[in-house]
């Protein structure tokens, strides 16, 4: 169902999810003993993350980011119903500790539909007149390429490095989703998928929260200026694909995926020492069309969910007009890096100050 609401009564609604979340006394609702349905999702790790504060332990510090992690969630949009976020009761983890605490969008755009186009967008400032899931390769440059050879993309599930294969997996084994993971197909050296150049070696399973290649680089301190992380299918809250059984609450299922995995992220040196930002990004809303502007649009399924996780970063729901143009801006910014293409748009804002993340 679309969700047939305004901006701004998209931002009030926003507001009043938020406000729910504190308790009389100003505290907020995810440092208060966990409920019975909130200990129902993932008793050992929800109970955990709600116990300690994520965001905000440098509030009013200068802020020194160096390294900036983005992981991808898939086809949700942003509201106040079933099946949305913030209104999903099945979303424990988001509404009661993230969206609680941390910086949030109630006005942030996918860029198009389907899923591909906003991949692309989100890492290189173009969609490259991509209008379908189908797989290609580009020459152009992309984030990756800018911060080479200091990146990093952890695919849960992905058989082998840089796998260009559309999808492959099982409901039993977990599914790899190829257009959902945008550093194999840009072509140009140095990233050089499939074959070639960093792609190989970069782009590679994820692991486990207790190890493989994100946990060793989040325990030693040592991840890269730029890490992509990829859900497998359920985890990123992509149902299974048609006939396939099993998956049947990906809103749940993600929102306790994130609830083991931010706070082993929000552990590690980089963030506790102040220099990692965290953007939990969903890649389109619920249905629409296929190539739709939706930068431009206020239509329910092109506005997103998204949050920014930093220890600068305190709870704030902002209503300003943002897109996966701004997280890719925002990201160059921070990291010094030269705008991408509609990146660097003067229609493309900003979300570093909004946020905390800098001064």
């Amino acid at each position: 169902m679309r969700l047939k609401m305004g901006r701004r009564t998209l931002a009030a609604a926003a507001a009043l999810c938020a406000a729910a979340s504190f308790n009389v006394l100003g505290a907020p609702a995810a440092l208060a003993t966990p409920t019975a349905t909130t200990a129902l999702a993932t008793p050992t790790a929800t109970t955990t993350a709600v116990s300690a504060r994520v965001c905000g332990s440098m509030a009013g510090a200068r802020p020194h980011i160096t390294k900036v992690l983005w992981i991808f969630m898939e086809n949700t949009s942003y509201g106040t119903g079933a099946k949305q976020i913030p209104g999903d009761p099945s979303a424990a983890y988001i509404d009661g500790t993230l969206l609680a605490q941390c910086g949030s969008s109630s006005d942030y755009h996918g860029v198009s539909h389907p899923s591909y186009p906003n991949y692309l967008a989100a890492t290189s400032g173009s969609t490259h007149e991509s209008v379908s899931d189908h797989l290609g390769f580009f020459t152009s440059k992309s984030i990756f390429s800018q911060v080479d050879p200091s990146w990093r993309s952890y695919e849960q599930y992905m058989p082998v490095g840089c796998d260009h294969i559309a999808m492959t997996g099982s409901a039993a084994t977990g599914y790899y989703v190829g257009r959902h993971n945008p550093a194999d197909s840009y072509s140009s050296l140095p990233v050089g998928a499939p074959t070639a150049g960093d792609c190989p070696r970069f782009d590679g399973r994820l692991g486990s929260v207790s190890s493989g290649r994100l946990h060793h680089a989040v325990r030693t301190g040592t991840l890269p200026r730029f890490s992509f992380v990829t859900p497998g299918l359920c985890n990123d809250m992509h149902t299974f694909p048609l006939g396939v059984a099993g998956c049947s609450n990906p809103i749940k299922t993600g929102d306790s995926w994130l609830a083991k995995w931010i706070p082993v992220i929000t552990s590690g040196p980089d963030y506790t020492s102040g220099h990692l930002m965290i953007d939990v990004a969903w890649d389109e809303g619920s249905k629409g069309t296929d190539g739709a502007n939706c930068v431009t649009s206020a239509a329910s399924n092109c506005i997103v969910p998204n949050i920014v996780i930093s220890p600068y970063t305190t709870h704030k729901v902002s209503s300003k007009d943002f897109s996966h143009y701004s997280l890719l801006r925002t990201t160059e910014y921070l990291l010094g890096l030269k705008f991408l293409r509609h990146a660097a748009d003067t229609t493309t804002k900003n979300m570093c100050g909004t946020f905390g993340l800098c001064h």
